[in-house]
C-alpha cells in the first residue's frame, strides 16, 4: 500500500505541473481523477483543443528525473495502448532533450514540457531548478560522506544480487565506514539517516537490508554527478599516445579502469575519448610511466578511488555501479544508450 506521504507528494507534483504548464492558446488542461488517493495510473491529463476533440494521456508521476531515470521510464512508457505523460519536479535542459528525442512526453513543476500530438506541440526546458528542490537538496543524504554510504549499500545488493560476496556489512559500523572511506561518526550518521528515510531496514539476524532499492539508485545517480563525482577529481592530463589506454596494465590494487573505458571494456560498445582512471594512491608513478602531462582540458582524468575493497571492482574496472554513475554524469545520448547495457548485463537483478 502506497503511504498517505507519498499519495500527497504525487498530488502536489501533480499540481505544480499543471499549474507551470505553459498552455497554448485555446487549448484547456484538465486532470481527472479516478478517486483521491492518486496512486500510479489512477489520473488522466486532458488537453482539449480548440479545434475540437480531447488528447489525453496517464500520468507516470516521478518525485525526481535524472538521466538514470530515464533508463526504466523508456521502457515503462513505450506501451502504445497506453499513451502517458511523465510528470516530475524538474527536468534539466540535457535530459529533456534526451526524452524529447525518445518522445517520451513530459511537464515539471516550473514549466519545462514536451507535448507532441495531432492540434498541440509545446517544447520548453530553459526554466531553471525550483528553489523548494535546490532546498531539499541540502539534506544529508546527499553529502559526500553518505554518497559514498549508499555506493557501498547499492554495490552491496548488486554483489548478493550476482551471487558475489553474499555477506553484508551495513550491520557492521566499523566496516562500513572503513570500506566507505569515511569517519566512524559519518558512516553512522549517514547509516540512521538511511534507516529514518526507510532505505534501510534491521533484519531478523540483526543486519541491515535496503529496500526501496530503485528510487536510492535514482537519487545515488543524480547526487553522485553533483555532489560527490566533483570532488574525486584528482587532476586532468594529457597523454603521448592517446590510445595508451588499450594496451596498459593496471596494477589493480592501485589503479582501476572507470567511465567510457570502463564501460567500453566491460560491453564492447563506446569508443572512449575521454580516459578515466581511479587511483588508490599517488598516481605519480603511473603519470610518469605513460608521459601524461597536466592540461586543464586534458582527455585522461585521474579521480579519488575512496572505497577500499576488492568487491567494488570487476575484471581491472571499478564496480559496473560507479561506471553506471560515470556514464549517467553527462546527458550525451550514447553514453545512456551504453548505460542501458550496464544496468541490463550487471546492475538489473538487483533492482528488478
Amino acid at each position: 500500500m502506497k503511504s498517505t506521504k507519498g499519495i500527497i507528494e504525487k498530488r502536489d507534483l501533480l499540481e505544480k505541473a499543471v499549474k507551470a504548464f505553459p498552455c497554448p492558446e485555446g487549448i484547456k488542461l484538465s486532470v481527472d481523477s479516478k478517486n483521491k488517493s492518486l496512486q500510479e495510473n489512477d489520473s488522466s491529463i486532458n488537453f482539449k483543443l480548440n479545434v475540437g476533440g480531447v488528447i489525453s494521456y496517464r500520468t507516470e508521476i516521478k518525485s525526481s528525473l535524472h538521466s538514470a531515470a530515464i533508463l526504466p521510464a523508456w521502457n515503462k512508457l513505450q506501451e502504445p495502448e497506453l499513451p502517458r505523460l511523465l510528470i516530475t519536479s524538474y527536468i534539466s535542459p540535457g535530459v529533456a532533450e534526451s526524452l524529447r528525442k525518445r518522445k517520451i512526453q513530459f511537464m515539471d513543476t516550473v514549466g519545462n514540457a514536451y507535448v507532441e500530438a495531432p492540434g498541440i506541440y509545446v517544447y520548453v526546458n530553459r526554466h531553471s531548478r525550483p528553489t523548494w528542490l535546490l532546498k531539499e537538496k541540502s539534506t544529508s543524504i546527499f553529502q559526500p560522506s553518505s554518497l559514498k554510504i549508499i555506493f557501498i549499500c547499492l554495490g552491496e545488493a548488486v554483489n548478493k544480487a550476482y551471487l558475489k560476496y553474499p555477506e553484508g556489512i551495513a550491520g557492521n559500523l566499523k566496516s562500513l565506514a572503513r570500506v566507505a572511506g569515511v569517519s566512524l561518526g559519518s558512516a553512522s550518521h549517514s547509516r540512521n539517516e538511511l534507516i529514518g528515510q526507510g532505505y534501510l531496514v534491521e533484519n531478523s539476524k540483526g543486519g541491515f537490508e535496503l529496500q526501496n532499492h530503485v528510487k536510492l539508485l535514482e537519487i545515488w545517480v543524480r547526487a553522485y554527478a553533483e555532489r560527490l563525482r566533483p570532488k574525486l577529481l584528482i587532476g586532468k592530463y594529457q597523454p603521448v599516445n592517446p590510445k595508451w589506454w588499450q594496451t596498459a596494465k593496471l596494477d589493480s590494487k592501485t589503479f582501476l579502469w572507470g567511465g567510457k573505458v570502463a564501460a567500453a571494456k566491460l560491453t564492447g560498445y563506446l569508443s572512449p575519448e575521454i580516459v578515466t582512471v581511479y587511483a588508490a594512491s599517488n598516481p605519480n608513478a603511473l603519470i610518469n610511466r605513460t608521459g601524461m602531462q597536466p592540461e586543464k582540458d586534458g582527455t585522461v582524468e585521474i579521480r579519488n578511488m575512496f572505497w577500499s575493497s576488492e568487491k567494488y571492482q570487476h575484471d581491472g574496472c571499478v564496480h559496473p555501479l560507479l561506471v553506471y554513475g560515470d556514464l549517467l554524469a553527462s546527458d550525451d545520448d550514447r553514453n545512456i544508450e551504453t548505460a542501458k547495457l550496464i544496468y541490463r548485463q550487471y546492475l538489473s537483478n538487483a533492482f528488478e
